[in-house]
């Protein structure tokens, strides 16, 4: 007579383990409610001051998951909550600069240059992405992509995919998200 147990409890502990991974995915379109985006040869056509609290795409809501919609703090995570506009100037063809202001103060500002790698421009479109790794409850890898467009009405649009992957405890967990933000144009 043959064992097989080993492998039945091999087999067995596999698929549990499979069936306990978490995967998580979200990919809405572009709101059809929303102006249509611009398209431009260069990413100069961002450039404009904008509000910093905007709406998110699903919701249309300027309340998202427990937190104000603020470009500022999509931007500089943790460093500038009391932002009211955002600036964003065309230094050059290459170079772009992004301000937060409260008022007549400076709270934090960014310089990227798409021939440092900083950033790339597409159509109009400035493309920003970031990957860290993550220790925080779970251990892996996340990857944060920002796109800012123009928007025909004069908005700033963002769209934020977001994906990662990575272990809790012995778990695999995996997701990919895109969230779509509009801020309006500041007109003074």
């Amino acid at each position: 007579m043959r064992r097989r147990a080993p492998i039945d409890s091999l087999a067995i502990a596999a698929a549990a383990w499979l069936g306990a991974s978490g995967c998580v995915i979200s990919h809405p379109d572009y709101p059809a409610s929303w102006s249509p985006l611009v398209e431009g040869a260069a990413c100069s056509v961002l450039s404009g001051t904008y509000e910093d609290r905007g709406v998110e795409g699903e919701t249309g809501a300027g309340v998202f998951r427990g937190h104000v919609v603020s470009l500022s703090r999509i931007l500089f995570p943790g460093e500038t909550g009391r932002a009211t506009v955002v600036v964003v100037t065309a230094l050059a063809t290459d170079t772009l600069e992004i301000a937060a202001w409260d008022g007549t103060r400076l709270l934090k500002s960014l310089r990227l240059l798409a021939a440092g790698g900083d950033y790339r421009c597409r159509a109009g479109a400035a493309e920003i992405s970031a990957t860290a790794l993550i220790g925080e409850q779970v251990a892996g890898v996340q990857t944060d992509t920002f796109k800012l467009s123009k928007a025909g009405d004069g908005s700033l649009v963002l769209k934020h995919s977001s994906s990662g992957f990575g272990v809790i405890v012995v778990i695999p967990v995996g997701g990919s998200e895109d969230r779509w933000y509009r801020f309006k144009a500041r007109v003074d």
